[in-house]
């Protein structure tokens, strides 16, 4: 069945392609039992059975800001492209169901930032990726900049107020305090000869770097809930369907490791740091024994595909 035209150009063909991209992430901890419950739960297990997708790595995600200079459409090539910044939180999953028996890994991003429109409506349409409305500044992931700190807001409500009207409220900051080595190359590497280049350091879990390297290196695709809400009633679904797609790094510029701090809130129609457990605030570190109020964050600048999806 084809999708009937519509009168402006609001989607673009895929796959997309993104020239000189650049993200930070940090890598922190949720609360026991925060990610299955409030993030995992209410989505992928809900839309396939109780128990079959699971946190990978414990209570580790990635708080992620991404900056776009240039994406296109590969095969929409007449049109121009999209700059824009997108902010998500990320987390590895294992399909305990997977067909054939053996678990198989996924990205899966339950919550995503964007501050440009038309990007914003083809993920939700085309992936079925719960992108909403925001403010981002990517800080130091621009060319140039003197800025340490990303920060994100997201259009919303403080608080539950029949009176307050929407306005973008302060979700995240990231400041990235220290530098713990790094690698650029201006030529690029492939994504295979890139990331052995740089040892983790010292007190580095080894499944915080599993996180980084499988997170740059494209080493497994991202799984998403496409759903459409009822027009009689949005609290039903007249269309719902797990789909995956993969993505494909295809050179690596710079890869930089840092100290970093992060601050999430918690405004009532986005509530952040209470869906993972967390007090708002400035959030727990990861380095015990070592220094406090520091989580292990990354930088990379890279060039990558997204291609077509199929369904699960």
């Amino acid at each position: 069945m084809n999708l009937l035209p519509r009168p402006d150009k609001q989607l673009f063909n895929l796959p997309f392609e993104i020239h000189h991209g650049s993200m930070a992430g940090c890598i922190m901890a949720a609360a026991d039992g925060a990610l299955q419950t409030n993030l995992i739960d209410p989505t992928l297990n809900a839309a396939s059975s109780p128990g079959r997708f699971k946190p990978t790595f414990g209570n580790l995600f990635i708080a992620s800001v991404l900056h776009y200079p240039k994406l296109r459409s590969i095969t929409d090539a007449q049109w121009g492209y999209f700059t824009y910044n997108e902010a998500a939180v990320v987390l590895l999953v294992t399909d305990t169901q997977a067909p054939g028996g053996a678990p198989q890994h996924y990205w899966f991003a339950p919550m995503m930032i964007l501050d440009c429109v038309l990007p914003l409506i083809a993920g939700r349409e085309i992936y079925g990726l719960p992108k909403v409305f925001g403010k981002i500044d990517p800080g130091p992931l621009v060319s140039g900049s003197n800025s340490t700190t990303c920060t994100v807001a997201v259009e919303g409500f403080s608080r539950q107020d029949p009176n307050e009207a929407a306005a973008m409220q302060p979700l995240a900051s990231a400041n990235l305090l220290l530098s713990l080595g790094g690698v650029d190359n201006p030529t690029a590497l492939s994504p295979a000869n890139f990331l052995n280049t740089i040892p983790s350091p010292l007190g580095w879990a080894s499944d915080v770097r599993n996180m980084i390297d499988r997170y740059i290196g494209g080493l497994v695709p991202g799984i998403f809930l496409k759903q459409f809400p009822d027009v009689a009633n949005v609290g039903n679904a007249c269309q719902r369907q797990l789909v995956c797609a993969d993505y494909y790094p295809t050179k690596i510029y710079s890869l930089h490791l840092h100290a970093a701090q992060l601050t999430l809130n918690a405004p009532a129609s986005y509530p952040l740091a209470t869906l993972l457990g967390l007090t708002p605030g400035l959030v727990p570190g990861l380095f015990p024994g070592i220094v406090t109020g520091l989580v292990p964050a990354f930088s990379a600048t890279m060039d990558w595909v997204l291609p077509p999806g199929q369904p699960m």
